[in-house]
């Protein structure tokens, strides 16, 4: 299967996401033949987006299950567990970007959309039509996890 993304994870891990539904996390440690030390499944699509916030040590990633997925990089077990599901996105999620700074996760989609999230809270603060049509405050954004 193609990669179709990638990110650090850390300053000793990369992670690259997959039309096989999976996110793979490396040993970047190694300089030669990194060898893959976890593979994160719980997508029922593609996986084309992927961002790390180091910060909070949590990888995102984004689907075209019109899902991200929240995982935990700094799990004392080395797990790598998922933590959260952010939905509210109609279609395929394409992009990610995260600012650690200020706490917020950025995500695109096919749906037009730019959405807000606060990365602590795990709440989608705000969204925006990139066609100008729409713009809200407080949209409703459902955060299993």
């Amino acid at each position: 299967m193609p990669t179709t993304g990638c990110t650090g994870t850390s300053d000793k891990n990369a992670s690259g996401s997959s039309s096989d539904k999976s996110i793979k996390v490396w040993d970047t440690a190694t300089t030669r033949n990194m060898p893959c030390i976890a593979t994160l499944t719980g997508h029922t699509n593609s996986v084309f987006a992927l961002a790390m916030d180091p910060d909070h040590g949590r990888l995102f990633s984004g689907s075209d299950d019109r899902s991200i997925k929240v995982w935990d990089t700094a799990a004392a077990d080395g797990s790598f567990p998922c933590i959260a599901t952010l939905t509210g996105h109609t279609h395929w999620v394409r992009a990610l970007a995260v600012d650690p700074g200020n706490g917020r996760l950025y995500s695109s989609s096919v749906d037009h959309s730019i959405r807000v999230w606060d990365v602590p809270a795990m709440v989608n603060v705000t969204w925006t039509d990139s066609r100008g049509e729409q713009s809200r405050s407080q949209p409703e954004g459902v955060i299993s996890r």
